[in-house]
């Protein structure tokens, strides 16, 4: 049977595309493989704390990129677990605008017992055409204490708080050094934020 050239072209292309994905699946399940039983590494309690939370990232209204939270606590949550968990909720939580739906709130309510759910709740910001916002990065994080059922972390963070008005259309930046702390507690089997307060 003679095929034309046009058919030879499809037959050609086809068996390339085929090949093709034969290697990149074969690529991928060795590499999946590889990295499922590479043997993991515990962070030195002096490296700067970045959040380690397996999540697909969102943006707030500032244009910040933030992870979502850890759906449940590691069994025998460490130190290393409780400075991630608080840095995750202080920047989500204290990286907002007057421009995003109180985003910082709604993608922070996982994180926290009930009580403080009521008291983030409360905290809504008023919308504006006016932008106002602040981008909070947790610089250092320390654990202050801990026992069974609550741990209390230390933190030092930078704020830009940025201003933008119509009128004058020129946005104004002041940086800002806080520090602060955050109490955890466990519920269950989870770890959940209890409290924040800025010193």
């Amino acid at each position: 049977m003679m095929l034309t050239l046009r058919q030879r072209i499809f037959l050609i292309i086809g068996a390339i595309m085929a090949v093709l994905a034969i290697i990149l699946s074969a690529g991928y399940f060795f590499t999946a493989r590889k990295s499922a039983t590479a043997p993991a590494t515990e962070e030195s309690a002096e490296a700067e704390v970045t959040p380690a939370v397996k999540s697909a990232p969102s943006v707030n209204g500032n244009g910040v990129t933030i992870k979502s939270p850890p759906v449940s606590s590691p069994a025998g949550a460490n130190d290393v677990y409780f400075r991630q968990l608080a840095t995750v909720f202080v920047e989500r939580f204290s990286s907002y605008s007057n421009q995003n739906d109180n985003k910082h709130i709604a993608d922070s309510l996982i994180l926290a017992t009930p009580s403080m759910r009521a008291w983030m709740e409360r905290q809504a910001l008023t919308q504006s055409a006016e932008f106002a916002g602040v981008t909070t990065k947790v610089v250092s994080a320390t654990s202050q204490t801990k026992d069974k059922d609550k741990a209390v972390i230390s933190f030092r963070a930078q704020q830009v708080v940025e201003n933008k008005t119509a009128a004058e259309n020129v946005v104004r930046k002041e940086i800002i050094q806080r520090s602060g702390r955050v109490e955890l507690v466990k519920v269950g089997s989870d770890w959940l934020v209890n409290g924040l307060w800025w010193e």
